[in-house]
């Protein structure tokens, strides 16, 4: 662990029921200035955790979500963590503050085991996604750990004092200390400010929607070579761009009356209209969004398979770029308002508008950040259309007279004009393979690259979140990346992963698939304060216990008289299969998996 962070509060949750709300309980408390300690990856990662149990110790409030049969505990205690953290922080006296989601049933205080039995005298909050805020609100008035916030830079705080004459350090000082909106009125008017724009972004995500579904009709008549697909599916799509285009207007009227009606409201009022205007306009005319799904699945238009094809993929990333003008328009509305007062709109945003994936991303509240972003969101449009309209165009018509000078050039050679056709149509077939194939070869590599950013490994990264993103590589055949995750694991030096450890984590990692065993657990360190153990080393892959696989470490059960299936690394590096039975007095075992939880065939 980083010796230098330290955490107020520690959430305990199953992940079976727990792990939505307790990484949405994370997201707003680390917004909020707690530090929190929330594994987001493979942080329990063995039959103890010594890691774990310091982090509770560190603590001075623990968050246990409740879900439900929570409770059901597991018949060998010694792999239940979720029990084993609650023992923990009762033995040391934690402050704990229990979360009950729906359906969750108290057993009575004599129904538990006595490590955990004083569970029920700990008040606890009933979570409400509708009254999430005022959840969240009891859920801070329970703890004893307080919020970290950084103080004024000197500069700021003098500034501050100089403009209370001029009536500008009063408004400074509340934006700065109490975010707006700051005051329960504020409140209220910015609940019915994000209420207009849900439903702009609810007419608007059922509009891209129905274009998206359209298209792939679009796909079908082109497979098929019939326009039929296509056809079938206009009436429902006019019919839902319509319907999406009233409740569009209504919603809008709905905005331009709340912000007429709240004069304190703080918005940009001048960016309104135009960002209203803008969506309006590409609604667009119906019949002519039609026509232009129509072109490439006329069988008959003189354009090869693959640039009609072509086309359909430009007119999705064109739908999807407008989307993102559309969030970052929306950033834009809210640049006022704190992030704090926004998290409950944008949740909701994140979940409804499946469309508008950006907002299940980063937000953005930096006004010359979101103007950079829209710019080269505009410019890769314009990039869309040109390429659009250049196959549509030129490039349309100079490969269908390449074409016909083919043709003709071999029924010159002798050919009858059947062999001709024929051969024509085998090697445009080949050509919409390749093109195909060049596509995907260019998803792959952007994906790739997606997840190198994202998982990037930092010095700073837990032990758990530096091999939960090694083995997101692994997952995904990166086995470099994952490398180097494991070369920041050994700079950082620490017994809970060591160096024999490492090397065997780097041998699977580097291995190409060239192993005896498929999946396993890695034994890292021992039980403090044992250096040794009967049948395992640090370094061991354990693959069966009892004759069942091992692939994850809740399969591991730690008995005596167990029987294990072992792979051991020998002195050429090479993996040696052994079997030992577990005899009485062994110190445990810490554990991390091999794979991903989502690799489990």
């Amino acid at each position: 662990m980083n010796k230098s962070q330290q955490y107020d509060i520690f959430i305990s949750y199953r992940r079976e029921g727990g792990y939505d709300t307790a990484q949405l309980l994370y997201d707003r408390l680390t917004q909020m200035g707690y530090r929190v300690s929330f594994d987001l990856e493979t942080l329990r990662g063995g039959k103890f955790n010594t890691q774990l149990y310091r982090r509770i110790e560190q603590c001075s409030d623990m968050l246990v979500i409740m879900s439900r049969d929570s409770l059901n505990l597991r018949e060998n205690h010694e792999d239940d963590w979720f029990r084993l953290e609650i023992a923990h922080a009762l033995k040391h006296k934690k402050n704990i503050v229990p979360v009950f989601l729906r359906d969750f049933k108290f057993p009575q205080k004599g129904e538990l085991p006595d490590d955990i039995a004083d569970l029920v005298d700990y008040q606890g909050v009933t979570a409400s996604q509708e009254h999430f805020d005022s959840v969240l609100n009891r859920i801070c008035r329970n703890f004893k750990a307080k919020p970290h916030r950084r103080k004024w830079p000197v500069v700021a705080a003098i500034a501050a004092a100089l403009l209370v004459g001029a009536g500008i350090g009063v408004w400074l000082k509340a934006d700065k200390i109490f975010p707006y909106p700051f005051t329960r009125e504020a409140r209220q008017e910015v609940d019915a400010y994000y209420g207009t724009v849900l439903r702009i972004g609810a007419a608007y995500n059922e509009f891209l929607s129905a274009k998206m579904e359209l298209l792939d009709k679009v796909s079908l008549s082109i497979e098929a070579e019939d326009k039929a697909p296509y056809q079938a599916a206009v009436p429902e799509f006019l019919h839902r761009r319509g319907m999406a285009r009233k409740n569009l207007d209504a919603a809008a009227e709905a905005l331009e009356r709340v912000v007429k009606e709240n004069p304190g409201l703080r918005v940009d009022r001048a960016y309104i209209p135009n960002f209203l205007e803008g969506v309006r306009q590409e609604f667009g005319d119906a019949d002519e969004w039609a026509a232009l799904f129509s072109l490439p699945c006329d069988p008959d238009y003189v354009c090869s398979k693959a640039n009609r094809i072509r086309i359909v993929m430009l007119n999705r990333k064109e739908i999807e770029i407008y989307a993102d003008v559309f969030a970052y328009g929306v950033m834009f509305l809210f640049d006022m308002i704190s992030p704090e007062a926004l998290a409950d709109f944008r949740e909701v945003a994140a979940k409804q508008w499946t469309m508008l994936k950006r907002f299940r991303g980063e937000w953005l509240s930096d006004q010359k950040q979101i103007e950079q972003n829209g710019e080269a969101s505009l410019n890769q449009l314009q990039e869309v259309v040109e390429e659009r309209a250049q196959i549509i165009g030129n490039t349309a018509q100079a490969l269908e007279q390449a074409k016909r000078n083919t043709r003709q050039m071999r029924m010159d050679a002798g050919m009858s004009p059947e062999q001709a056709e024929r051969i024509g149509k085998k090697e445009e077939e080949l050509e919409n393979l390749k093109a195909q194939r060049k596509e995907t070869q260019k998803a792959i590599a952007d994906a790739r690259e997606r997840l190198r950013k994202k998982f990037a490994p930092k010095d700073d990264d837990d032990i758990g979140i530096l091999w939960g993103k090694a083995l997101r590589f692994m997952s995904v055949n990166m086995p470099e990346e994952a490398k180097r995750c494991a070369d920041v694991l050994r700079r950082r030096n620490t017994p809970d992963f060591p160096p024999s450890a490492i090397d065997t984590a780097e041998a699977i990692i580097l291995s190409k698939g060239a192993l005896p065993f498929v999946g396993g657990v890695l034994v890292c360190s021992y039980e403090p304060p044992a250096t040794s153990h009967a049948i395992f080393k640090i370094g061991d892959v354990v693959t069966e216990v009892n004759e069942k696989p091992c692939l994850y470490f809740e399969d591991y059960s730690s008995k005596a008289g167990n029987t294990y299936t072992i792979y051991r690394r020998n002195a050429k590096g090479q993996f040696d299969k052994l079997t030992a039975t577990m005899p009485e007095g062994q110190p445990r075992v810490a554990l991390v998996d091999l794979a991903e939880k989502g690799d489990r065939k």
